[in-house]
């Protein structure tokens, strides 16, 4: 009389810590305060529409590096797929969010309820120490 095989659960493998962290770092791209960054300062021959930039031959990356995506930051193994790529619903989304204003630290801190406080200069409270003891002798 026994209660049979044990049964296998079906989601064991998300009590696995190498497991979750695979999952999570797994083809991760370029944040998207990155890429506005990027944008901002003018690397890589952005914002110049149908130029592609040329880069160094890198074996490690996809297509060595010779396609990318500066808007998703992501590199692909030839053209066509770029171009496959640049109209997808997920491409057209992330031009989108990088016309944003940027999210900056200073925002967020404020959105916390720290606000910055802004303490006037050493000589600025010198004179005004000096300003009132000169009245007050007076």
């Amino acid at each position: 009389m026994g209660t049979g095989p044990k049964r296998r659960t079906r989601h064991a493998h998300c009590k696995k810590k190498g497991f979750k962290k695979s999952r999570s770092t797994k083809r991760r791209t370029k944040d998207l305060d990155e890429l506005q960054e990027a944008f901002r300062r003018g690397k890589q021959g952005f914002g110049v529409v149908g130029v592609t930039k040329t880069f160094e031959y890198d074996p490690d990356l996809p297509g060595g590096g010779q396609f990318y995506c500066a808007e998703t930051g992501r590199h692909f193994m030839d053209a066509k797929s770029l171009a496959v790529h640049k109209k997808t619903k997920a491409y057209k989304k992330q031009l989108k969010l990088l016309k944003e204003k940027q999210y900056t630290q200073a925002e967020a801190d404020e959105a916390a309820g720290m606000k910055k406080e802004i303490l006037p200069s050493a000589a600025e409270v010198r004179a005004a120490a000096e300003g009132r003891g000169g009245k007050m002798s007076d």
